[in-house]
């Protein structure tokens, strides 16, 4: 079964800076959730993105750390 990968959006709370809004990502497999991991970025289209090539790509859901923490979390991207 191939995995699908969703945008999602969550408000948090930070005492330096009140409430924000940021983007995670939710795998699932049919209807069951696979993975969730939340408060990736703030840039919402970047996140989009992201999940579009991972529903493109076929991502497998056991990569998908590692793949989140190279794109938004190593070298330029800081």
């Amino acid at each position: 079964c191939v995995s699908m990968y969703s945008l999602m959006a969550e408000t948090h709370w930070m005492e330096e800076v009140g409430s924000y809004v940021s983007y995670g990502v939710q795998v699932r497999e049919g209807e069951e959730v696979l993975c969730t991991i939340s408060d990736i970025s703030l840039d919402q289209n970047r996140v989009a993105s992201f999940v579009e090539r991972c529903n493109r790509e076929e991502l497998s859901v056991l990569h998908i750390q590692d793949v989140i923490d190279d794109e938004f979390f190593c070298g330029e991207n800081l």
